[in-house]
């Protein structure tokens, strides 16, 4: 059986492949009033694999995750790719994350030190995962990493 496990290192989360292990298998105990959901942003050319390097990423695949244990893709933004033959201008950076306002956590296969802590600046958290979308969301949600790594919900009512 193959698993996956999200381990930190630093600025960047990084997901690792394990095999006949399980990782992580933690209740939680979470006093809630409202359901929350997280939008996580995709860096990926075809909407199964996170292949795409942050700084060379055209579009973002947008899904919604629910502390249901739920996932679904709510659609794909275009956006200008932010790194310019290993230039990066932070107004590209900006450029991104106000066409992705609402999302907080960004998947890519790679990311440049610089980009990784100009989104820690900005509040985001982003995970290189270079693996199909499908696992990857779905160990996401069940370690509830929502939680261990204090994503900030997003209510339903807004």
């Amino acid at each position: 059986m193959d698993y996956t496990k999200i381990k930190s290192d630093g600025k960047v989360k990084y997901v690792e492949r394990l095999i006949g292990i399980h990782y992580c298998d933690i209740s939680f105990v979470w006093e809630r009033g409202l359901e929350m959901s997280y939008k996580v942003a995709i860096a990926s050319t075809d909407g199964k694999v996170i292949n795409q390097h942050f700084g060379k990423a055209d579009r973002f695949h947008i899904v919604e995750i629910s502390e249901e244990g739920s996932y679904q893709y709510i659609g794909t933004q275009n956006v200008v790719p932010s790194c310019n033959g290993g230039f990066h201008d932070t107004s590209a950076f900006d450029d991104i994350l106000n066409s992705l306002k609402d999302v907080q956590v960004f998947l890519v296969s790679r990311i440049g030190e610089g980009a990784a802590a100009y989104l820690e600046q900005h509040d985001r958290i982003v995970y290189q995962a270079p693996y199909p979308i499908d696992p990857v969301l779905d160990k996401i949600i069940k370690d509830k990493i929502y939680l261990t790594d204090n994503w900030k919900p997003l209510r339903e009512d807004s």
